[in-house]
């Protein structure tokens, strides 16, 4: 089993037009509501990989019974702790020329017992499921409040009970939550400078002149992976570089493309293959839900099929 920590979900909507006119009634073409946070994304991928996973999230007022009917409807299986504010909504227009614009609505506000409730909810599942729980990924944004150390406090249980972490956030919580020396870490480039407090340039065929910068770093964190959309990513590993180069496909909306890699990357952890296949699979998860108009509804077929065309290379 994996677990699956989604502090602040939302109504994921998206508006599909043709053009965008500012000041104008633009009539929609199509919309579509999805159970969104990333978290729910990694569970939606992980259920068409056959990986049996729970999902804990925060709840509140009307737009929260709407995200649990929408996680029923996708038969995620998940828990949650009931909040007084209410949970937010995201709204998305997608143009036919791919551009995109997102509205997104400020978190709800946490206090200091529903914060205690998530820990003990939390804790509870490990104690439930410790023989089962193989992995717990830890994604998205900390909601407002005092929550931005939890998911530091989440990586010292699960360290504390033999459990390994993927830690996929920004901002503060980030950087508290690598104190905590999560397994794995996966930032864009702008975070991981946030992360190391300093500017760097990233050039193609270079990535070996990173590894200084990732060598303390490595020393807590096992993996770090570093994505740079179109040009793949770059996962450290151990003290080694590898280039993960993505399959070209016909790329119709990339939201969610690090959610799917996070899953399929979990999906060959949980496998128990080699770190250079979870790299392969989450690559492929990547690129298969880019080539999609929903986030996260990528088939294991369409994955598997783009597999072979991922190119894992170790840089001397």
């Amino acid at each position: 089993m994996i677990l699956i920590i989604t502090l602040n979900p939302c109504i994921d909507k998206t508006i599909y037009i043709k053009n965008n006119f500012f000041g104008k009634i633009i009539r929609a073409e199509k919309v579509k509501s999805i159970a969104g946070g990333k978290g729910n994304n990694v569970a939606r991928v992980l259920n068409e990989l056959g990986v049996k996973n729970i999902s804990l999230n925060f709840f509140g007022g009307y737009y929260g019974e709407i995200i649990k009917e929408l996680l029923d409807k996708d038969k995620i299986n998940y828990e949650f702790v009931k909040i007084k504010d209410s949970s937010r909504s995201v709204i998305t227009i997608l143009e036919d020329n791919f551009r995109q614009t997102a509205y997104v609505e400020t978190s709800p506000g946490i206090s200091t017992f529903e914060k205690k409730e998530m820990l003990h909810l939390f804790e509870n599942n490990i104690i439930k499921n410790k023989n089962e729980i193989k992995l717990i990924i830890i994604s998205g944004s900390a909601p407002l409040g005092n929550c931005l150390d939890i998911y530091k406090k989440m990586i010292k249980i699960a360290k504390d009970n033999g459990i390994k972490t993927i830690l996929d956030a920004s901002g503060r919580a980030l950087k508290l939550g690598i104190n905590a020396e999560p397994f794995m870490i996966k930032p864009n480039l702008s975070e991981l400078e946030d992360i190391l407090g300093k500017k760097f340039s990233f050039a193609p065929n270079k990535e070996k002149e990173l590894l200084p910068l990732f060598k303390e770093l490595n020393k807590k964190i096992e993996i770090i992976i570093l994505t740079l959309e179109k040009q793949g990513a770059i996962a450290f590993i151990n003290n080694k570089v590898f280039k993960i180069i993505v399959p070209k496909v016909e790329t119709i909306n990339p939201v969610g493309s690090g959610d799917a890699f996070i899953a399929g990357f979990a999906y060959g952890f949980y496998q128990d293959m080699p770190y250079a296949d979870c790299l392969r699979i989450g690559a492929a998860a990547g690129a298969a839900n880019a080539a999609m108009w929903d986030a996260c509804f990528c088939s294991k077929d369409q994955i598997f099929n783009l597999i072979d065309k991922v190119t894992i290379k170790e840089i001397n």
